[in-house]
């Protein structure tokens, strides 16, 4: 995995805003929150003078508004410069004026970003959008050096170069990296350690075994290590094990092209799944009623009502609905103990209620070849980590019409309507209280079969002090990691 969107997007760079480990926004490139123009639609914001780019075999030099606009602009190029595609992340910045017409390659240029000065942004929107700011937490809109990019093209993704606390001192291709300290990073107080080493591609009982011999220091991706391991690790004094701040939430997708455009079939397997399974797995795992997870401020499982577990109730509403007995093809991805547990319980569940069922065990590969491809699937044991700690960030990815991570292909307009109005609102008691509104409406619709949460663990070895979590799709936040003043 090249280290643009693999290690890259991690620590390596860094954009205008990002998360505490306390789950609040705060200013990172930009020199305090923007100021937004009274009809919500005109953002301004000021760049801090003196953070400086670092990188392999680049002369660092300060970070300007024209490479913010220029890390926009790139995010949303159909044919970026050193990539292969468009970002991952370009749908985020959709909102921005002429963003879309640039994206599908209809104009030059984005009309709504315009550099007014060295440390002056201005970002215009097609309408109100109160999300955008979280967006601007996503790799996708960080900034980036231009004549790197031109001059590395398709190097770059391997020779990066960032503002973020650390830059790539060595690449070893599927090898390892060192990472050192960026000097001109713009919060002179970080990042706290000098250098990073990660070995990559280092198979779990290595994982394990360098640990407990205290040849590494912690973990660096989040579930590589399976729970049998981890339970071993918790026996040794020398390792410390904490809870992630940024949980999983594993959910059911039901493919509503298939036999599950029946309402009546998917509220079947929504009485029919149980949950005691999730027990195996002790504290790691807990049953969950929720589509989003219980750190977004929109969390509230005592008042989210499902589908209760009742498997009369299934067979009587089964025998019911329009299933013709065709075998349910569940897709699950092996080398995930979650999602293995969850699809191979399942499949007891959905044959007790009269389901005929096709369990697909499948290799890490061909799972993820598969999950976009709605015709080779039925269910999909599947999960979802957030982009950051907000109920629209799991919404808008998973169950609005049209999202290319919409499992479920699952499409009612009147809740999108309703769950768009949400952009309008500003961040606060109402706006949390209509998007629990909109998850309701989801569950109530079976858009996904809630499961279970899974709360990840922070690995880390004698020397560590402390290695912050995140609750974001970058797990980590390594520039406030550290070693203890003995180590």
């Amino acid at each position: 995995q090249s280290l643009s969107r693999g290690l890259g997007d991690v620590y390596k760079r860094q954009g205008l805003y990002h998360f505490t480990p306390e789950g609040e926004l705060e200013p990172g490139l930009a020199d305090g929150m923007p100021e937004i123009s009274d009809d919500g639609l005109v953002y301004t914001f000021r760049i801090k003078p003196g953070a400086m780019f670092a990188g392999p075999d680049f002369e660092p030099r300060e970070v300007t508004a024209e490479d913010v606009a220029y890390g926009l602009t790139r995010g949303l190029d159909p044919n970026p410069v050193g990539a292969s595609d468009r970002s991952w992340g370009f749908g985020y910045l959709l909102p921005i004026e002429g963003a879309q017409a640039f994206t599908d390659g209809e104009a030059e240029s984005v009309s709504g970003i315009e550099v007014i000065d060295d440390h002056t942004l201005q970002v215009t929107l097609t309408e109100p959008n109160t999300a955008f700011l979280l967006a601007l937490t996503i790799a996708t809109s960080w900034p980036a050096a231009k004549e790197a990019v031109e001059e590395r093209g398709e190097g770059f993704a391997d020779a990066p170069v960032g503002a973020g606390p650390f830059y790539v001192k060595e690449y070893n291709k599927d090898s390892d990296i060192t990472l050192a300290r960026n000097p001109g990073y713009v919060d002179p107080e970080l990042p706290y350690l000098d250098e990073i080493h990660i070995d990559l591609g280092v198979d779990e009982s290595t994982q394990v075994l360098r640990l407990e011999s205290g040849e590494a220091d912690g973990v660096f991706e989040q579930f590589t290590i399976s729970p049998p391991s981890l339970a071993v690790l918790r026996q040794n004094p020398d390792i410390t094990m904490v809870e992630a701040v940024g949980p999983r939430i594993f959910y059911l997708s039901l493919n509503n092209q298939t036999m599950f455009a029946d309402k009546a079939v998917r509220q079947a397997v929504a009485h029919a799944a149980s949950q005691d399974f999730v027990a195996q797995f002790g504290g790691l795992a807990k049953p969950w009623n929720q589509l989003i997870s219980s750190v977004t401020p929109q969390s509230d499982p005592e008042g989210t009502l499902t589908y209760e577990y009742d498997p009369d109730k299934a067979a009587e509403v089964l025998a019911a609905s329009s299933y013709d007995g065709t075998p349910v093809r569940i897709i699950y991805d092996v080398a995930d103990p979650y999602t293995s547990a969850n699809a191979t319980r399942l499949k007891q569940d959905l044959e007790a209620v009269g389901f005929t069922v096709d369990l697909q065990g499948l290799q890490q590969s061909e799972f993820f070849a598969r999950v976009y491809d709605p015709s080779t699937y039925d269910i999909n044991s599947t999960y979802w980590s957030a982009d950051y700690p907000d109920a629209e960030d799991y919404i808008i990815t998973n169950f609005v019409c049209g999202s290319g991570l919409n499992l479920s292909q699952f499409c009612d307009e009147d809740i999108d309507a309703r769950f768009y109005a949400t952009y309008q609102m500003e961040f606060g008691d109402e706006r949390d209280a209509e998007l629990r509104a909109v998850q309701q409406a989801l569950i109530d619709e079976i858009a996904g079969v809630p499961v279970m949460e899974v709360t990840p663990q922070v690995v880390m070895g004698p020397r560590v002090g402390d290695i912050p979590s995140l609750a974001t799709y970058a797990p980590y936040d390594w520039k406030r990691a550290g070693v203890k003043a003995d180590g």
